[in-house]
């Protein structure tokens, strides 16, 4: 990627006027000018769309960096690249992997598409290191991830519909599963397992003969309830408080009974993400709701309570298997918030934006400042614009969300002009949807 050397427009129009008194004295440098730069530049330079085309002039925001471009209703993209982008030992350790493929050059011939008439690398890992590059060299104050919606396919193998409201927790999950099957061939295959994925046990206790069946499952993301609940304290106890179901057959006294089912941590990840089920399905209207109510969580979050060790101790879960399973218990359970994606509207329309800690990783992680995140600097980024955030001031307002008795939803543009309307089944409101939290005691990324 070439960097600019005239970066404001003063600067650009004296470097032309230089151009022009070198190019005016002499026949051969104009000619020289001509053939080996103007012609390959006009080579590089995509066709205008419109004929009102204005050429982008400004550079990179004053905060130093990249903002992402709506195309139509892609925030929920955008906030959680963003996310992303701001974890250095992720987004270094991706832009590094070569994987020793060509561009894999794919176009969708619709005429109505954004992709029309455009070529695309269809190499989901190759376009997401695209993105990561740009927010970390780009000039221009915003990048326009398209080819990334063209490579990030969905079930039924079509590029990504940019005008479909989609879920940054499923864009989440659907991304690194495919991005970790790329990278398996690579040095860095455990780049997303070591800095995302963790380890939590299941635990199916049968009511009538006490056996207890333990399986551990893999998550990226941990998606815990908050529908009649205060806080995020209630929802970890109620996601590892687990419940009953009936009619279970089993395996050792082969009976039906009634088993209970709870869950526990056993690998804690480097960056822990937690989705807030704020939209649920109401199976009386069969219409997603967004739930509304006032939720909050903490700035400084020790998970020991709800590893495998405390959560069989608590309950008296008696597995054999439980130490097998602890030895590799990771002993740091200490997280911060770094980042909160906020959901604004209803659960059928919406708009997604990101706040990030953006003095994350910068200071020492033993001193006692360390869990004071609301001490550091924190910046809102919106699709194009960025701005400094007050995390003092405003973050309650910002995350955790009111009460809302209207009917209806507000009509509201997000940050590129995309107006959004619809009915609200549920509250609307404005709320934190996903927060990440980072730990104090990494553990290292295998090669």
């Amino acid at each position: 990627m070439h960097t600019n050397k005239c970066k404001t427009k003063e600067s650009r129009a004296k470097a032309f006027r230089i151009l022009t008194l070198i190019c005016s004295n002499s026949q051969k440098v104009r000619e020289k000018v001509y053939s080996e730069c103007l012609l390959n530049m006009v080579s590089m330079i995509e066709r205008p769309e419109s004929f009102a085309h204005v050429s982008e002039t400004e550079s990179r925001s004053l905060y130093s960096y990249c903002g992402l471009k709506n195309l139509g209703a892609t925030c929920y993209m955008n906030s959680m690249l963003q996310q992303l982008y701001m974890i250095p030992s992720f987004k270094y350790l991706l832009m590094s992997v070569t994987d020793g493929k060509d561009e894999e050059l794919g176009t969708v011939e619709l005429e109505n598409s954004v992709y029309h008439n455009k070529m695309f690398d269809d190499n989901l890992l190759h376009q997401f290191q695209n993105t990561m590059a740009f927010l970390e060299l780009g000039e221009r104050p915003h990048h326009n991830a398209i080819g990334l919606c063209f490579a990030m396919k969905d079930y039924s193998g079509s590029p990504t519909n940019c005008s479909l409201q989609q879920d940054s927790h499923e864009f989440v999950n659907l991304s690194f599963d495919r991005l970790e099957n790329m990278l398996k061939p690579t040095v860095q295959r455990h780049i997303i397992s070591d800095t995302f994925s963790a380890k939590q046990c299941i635990h199916m206790t049968c009511s009538n003969c006490n056996h207890v069946k333990s399986v551990i499952e893999d998550y990226y993301i941990l998606s815990v309830p908050v529908k009649n609940l205060n806080n995020l304290e209630d929802s970890l106890n109620a996601y590892t408080d687990g419940e009953v179901i009936s009619d279970f057959r089993c395996d050792n006294c082969e009976q039906k009974v009634d088993i209970s089912r709870r869950s526990s941590f056993v690998d804690m990840p480097n960056i822990l993400m937690v989705h807030l089920q704020k939209i649920v399905f109401n199976f009386d209207t069969m219409m997603n709701e967004k739930i509304a109510d006032r939720f909050e969580f903490p700035t400084y979050l020790d998970m020991e309570n709800y590893t495998i060790n405390k959560i069989a101790e608590k309950y008296g879960i008696n597995d054999p298997d439980l130490y097998k399973y602890a030895e590799n218990e990771n002993k740091s359970f200490d997280y911060r918030l770094v980042g909160v994606i906020i959901h604004q509207g209803v659960a059928e329309a919406g708009h997604y934006y990101s706040l990030i800690c953006t003095d994350s990783g910068l200071e020492n992680k033993e001193d006692g400042f360390w869990n004071t995140t609301e001490n550091m600097k924190w910046t809102e980024f919106n699709d194009t614009n960025i701005k400094d955030f007050n995390f003092r001031v405003n973050f309650e307002d910002e995350c955790y969300g009111k009460n809302s008795s209207d009917a209806y939803g507000p009509s509201f543009r997000d940050a590129d002009g995309f107006e959004s309307w619809g009915a609200a089944t549920g509250g609307s409101s404005k709320s934190a949807y996903v927060l990440i939290y980072e730990k104090r005691q990494y553990k290292d990324v295998r090669m």
